[in-house]
């Protein structure tokens, strides 16, 4: 009997083996779908994360490539107008330089060698006023006077204007004209 008992327990203990094996399959059997549905959920997310940077990507060169084209439009705008002031500024000296003009009139002495000083004052500043530096160089004060703009210098006093362009206004007038212009753009009255 004895032996009885210990087959009856060998074979239970035998069963709870088999069971436990078949409930180790099992748990094995649900464990490879959860661990492939985890792949697919990663593999989801790593392609949405893919996704994303393209698209991160995309927006960065587009604002780049946008960037640029307005840098290049700044650029196209300051050129133009420096154009503009390098032609307005070309406008002006050769109206300077054309005969028969109203500046032509006003400062054509200055063309001439042998210009007495009076007759170059007498012509661009007859009244014979003459008003600080500071009022001749900014141009919401020099509109409102009486003023020839392209001879702001001769309304100057004489002491000023010797000691602006270290010269006199005769030595001046005898100067090319590229030299006068240079000088007026250093002080500011070109």
């Amino acid at each position: 009997t004895s032996r009885g008992v210990s087959l009856d327990g060998e074979a239970e203990s035998l069963e709870l083996l088999e069971a436990d094996a078949a409930d180790l399959l099992q748990d094995q059997q649900r464990e490879v779908p959860v661990a492939r549905a985890d792949d697919l959920v990663d593999s989801e997310k790593s392609h949405d994360r893919e996704a994303a940077a393209r698209r991160w990507a995309q927006a960065v060169k587009k604002a780049r490539q946008l960037r640029e084209e307005e840098d290049a439009e700044q650029q196209r705008r300051e050129v133009l107008v420096r154009m503009q002031s390098l032609l307005q500024q070309q406008q002006e000296v050769l109206l300077l330089r054309s005969p028969g003009s109203e500046e032509d009139e006003a400062v054509g002495t200055l063309r001439s060698e042998d210009t007495d000083e009076d007759l170059i004052l007498a012509k661009v500043n007859p009244e014979g006023k003459y008003y600080s530096l500071e009022q001749l160089t900014q141009s919401k004060v020099w509109r409102n006077l009486d003023v020839t703009p392209t001879a702001r210098e001769f309304f100057l006093s004489d002491d000023d204007f010797r000691s602006l362009f270290e010269i006199d206004r005769e030595a001046y007038a005898k100067l090319p004209k590229w030299k006068q212009v240079s000088l007026k753009k250093k002080h500011n009255l070109f």
